[in-house]
């Protein structure tokens, strides 16, 4: 989910750029500069408008400012069915924004949405954790010893047993609802190379870890890197959404950057 929200960020950050680019290389004060660069995206692109229609499109963006011109994201909470990993339109929020934007209205400003049907997923202190460590892999004794690690971490561990066919690589927490969650989080926290998984079959208020061939023990300190949705840096008009303008920079917020692979 994160990875996603982020992408949606760098995306506004690169049209903004674009737009700081035509702004300071005065294309627009030049007709024929604009007849060029509309005659190469007529024909690197498919379109059902005239090369006369993009040309006017173009001629009517010459008076506009940066600062009018905004990158909106669509506003989302945390999706019920799999809320660290997928997310859904928030209402009332989404209908307004795309109201908005169909009869051509200034964009609402709403107070931060929040979606009542979803438990807030808040770290759950792990004496309340009650969890069933089963084996998913067919290292013999891995259950029982990660069983005993959690335990001396202070998780109610319910029972340990297999689970066949033993194909499983990576670990799995499955969990019945939403409001197992917290319980979820805490003891992701304890582990690498593990996914999430909804199972309705289970039992509420106990989730269950599958051990998987990658499970080499709990993890020395907790991990706090755990999915959140991302809340825009960039105070905009339309920061409600995560919006932009296209006068904002890409150095102004860092969290639609950070990553494994940033510096």
């Amino acid at each position: 989910m994160g990875s996603d929200l982020q992408r949606i960020q760098r995306d506004q950050y690169l049209m903004a750029s674009l737009m700081q680019g035509i702004e300071h290389s005065n294309m627009l004060a030049s007709p024929t500069r604009i007849f060029s660069v509309v005659k190469d995206v007529a024909d690197a692109m498919t379109t059902d408008m005239y090369p006369s229609t993009l040309l006017k499109i173009a001629e009517s963006m010459k008076d506009v400012s940066l600062s009018s011109v905004q990158f909106i994201e669509i506003p989302t909470v945390p999706y019920v069915g799999d809320p660290l990993a997928e997310v859904q339109f928030a209402e009332p929020g989404a209908t307004k924004l795309f109201t908005a934007i169909a009869h051509d209205r200034t964009l609402p400003k709403t107070k931060k949405v929040t979606s009542p049907k979803v438990t807030p997923v808040l770290d759950a202190n792990p004496s309340k954790v009650n969890v069933q460590v089963m084996n998913g892999s067919g290292v013999e004794g891995i259950a029982g010893q990660a069983g005993a690690a959690l335990t001396a971490r202070g998780f109610h561990v319910v029972g340990t047993g297999d689970d066949p066919p033993f194909d499983h690589t990576s670990s799995v927490i499955e969990y019945a609802s939403a409001a197992d969650m917290p319980a979820v989080k805490t003891l992701q926290q304890q582990l690498s190379d593990v996914t999430v998984q909804l199972d309705t079959s289970l039992t509420p208020g106990t989730i269950e870890l599958v051990l998987g061939s990658s499970y080499q023990g709990l993890l020395a300190s907790p991990s706090t890197a755990t999915a959140h949705h991302h809340k825009p840096g960039v105070d905009s008009l339309a920061k409600s959404y995560g919006g932009i303008t296209a006068a904002a920079s890409c150095r102004s917020d860092g969290a639609a950057f950070a990553g494994p692979d940033s510096p």
